[in-house]
């Protein structure tokens, strides 16, 4: 290594002093981000996220079919829920639901059983 002046080795060192506090102050960030990350709540959050995405990539599936999608549909959905419900036939309305769903799902099953 050739010999350096000394304005030159001044700013080499200034140089990696800069780069080493920088250095260090993002070593600081990242551990604060850590804590944070592990802190209960926030492990709460992501978990609730993370089901909240899995079940929206489910429903999605499920409405594939049919060319719809869940953004689409759930406005609708709850704006039905909301007048059932303000006319008090929540009740009704849901076991008619539960009740067409198990219909469905018996003749699912029939149909399952006799296709070879």
């Amino acid at each position: 290594m050739p010999p350096l002046n000394k304005p030159a080795l001044a700013a080499r060192k200034s140089d990696l002093l800069r780069r080493a506090e920088v250095y260090r102050i993002g070593i600081v960030h990242a551990q604060a981000q850590v804590r944070l990350a592990a802190h209960p709540s926030a492990l709460l959050h992501t978990a609730l996220a993370q089901a909240r995405a899995l079940l929206h990539a489910r429903a999605d599936g499920w409405l594939a079919p049919t060319g719809l999608q869940l953004d689409r549909v759930l406005p609708y959905a709850f704006s039905a829920l909301a007048w059932t419900a303000r006319r008090k036939l929540l009740k009704p309305v849901l076991l008619a639901g539960l009740a067409l769903s198990g219909l469905a799902a018996l003749l699912t099953l029939r149909r399952k059983r006799r296709a070879p």
